[in-house]
């Protein structure tokens, strides 16, 4: 936690709050969001677990005890995580310690002052999609959605970001229905996976 909140810090973002082991972040712009999840991968990617060795270990062990006893006949997606399938090298490499999944939206949503904490707090689909992005990631993986995309190559090239409110008419991307909270999205949402350009090759 120390590590993301150095970087909220750094990139200007705002902690909205924790959900678990989770952070729900609020920028001010999507360049600012990009260059937080950028770092923090390189940052998980490049520190020294060796202090938590034999509690990677240990979930590494049971990822494939999960594999090995997996029918013949089943589907393969029942265990599907994406570090199962790497041989010891490409793990000790590329996945050994801690990885973090990011999910990136930029939207326009209701914020509101939480009369206890009296910190702001995000409310709507945007919250909603926001969640579901972060959820088809993978460790150690940054996944945005179209909306981040473009609003990050606008600031690139100088043209004022102007989202929009999120509506239920998206279409094409990502399928299915995510619930976060109390409300429910059944909608397509256009998204894509990305990693930092140093570690590229480590996922080919």
């Amino acid at each position: 936690h120390s590590i993301i909140r150095e970087l909220i810090k750094k990139h200007k973002g705002y902690e909205v709050k924790t959900i678990g082991d989770a952070f729900m972040i609020a920028f001010n712009s999507a360049q600012d969001a990009v260059y937080l999840a950028k770092e923090l991968q390189e940052r998980f990617f490049t520190y020294d677990f060796d202090g938590v060795v034999q509690i990677d270990r240990c979930l590494r062990e049971f990822e494939m005890q999960m594999i090995a006893e997996q029918d013949d006949d089943a589907d393969v997606t029942a265990y599907a995580a994406l570090s199962c399938y790497l041989n010891e090298d490409q793990y000790n490499k590329s996945w050994r310690g801690v990885r973090v999944r990011v999910g990136l939206h930029t939207a326009h949503g209701e914020i509101k002052l939480d009369p206890v904490t009296h910190a702001y707090d995000y409310y709507g689909t945007i919250s909603n999609v926001a969640a579901r992005v972060e959820a088809a990631a993978y460790g150690g993986q940054v996944v945005c959605t179209d909306a981040t995309r473009k609003a990050y190559e606008d600031a690139l090239l100088g043209i004022e970001a102007k989202p929009k409110k999120d509506n239920k008419g998206e279409k094409d991307g990502l399928n299915g229905s995510s619930s976060y909270g109390s409300a429910e999205i059944k909608v397509h949402i256009p998204a894509q996976g990305a990693l930092p350009s140093r570690f590229a090759d480590d996922f080919d």
